[in-house]
């Protein structure tokens, strides 16, 4: 398996981060999971993910909304 940077470095993998063709994948596993599970469930699927997504890429204080800042990677993606 070829290592194309460091899973522990945020940096290098918002810098090759396709946004375009994540909101595709992940629209098209929801589709998938809506036609098998109930569509709240899908929904906090969803919330989730985007949630630990952006916990990981975002610069944010804790309790100060207008802190909270997310890299151009990732304009696309919430």
């Amino acid at each position: 398996m070829k290592k194309f940077c460091d899973p522990n470095d945020y940096n290098a993998l918002a810098a090759g981060f396709d946004q375009e063709a994540s909101c595709v994948t992940m629209a098209r596993i929801g589709i998938l999971r809506a036609e098998s599970e109930e569509p709240i469930e899908v929904l906090k699927w969803l919330d989730r993910t985007l949630i630990r997504v952006v916990s990981r890429f975002a610069k944010y204080n804790r309790d100060d909304a207008s802190s909270f800042q997310l890299n151009k990677e990732f304009s696309l993606y919430p």
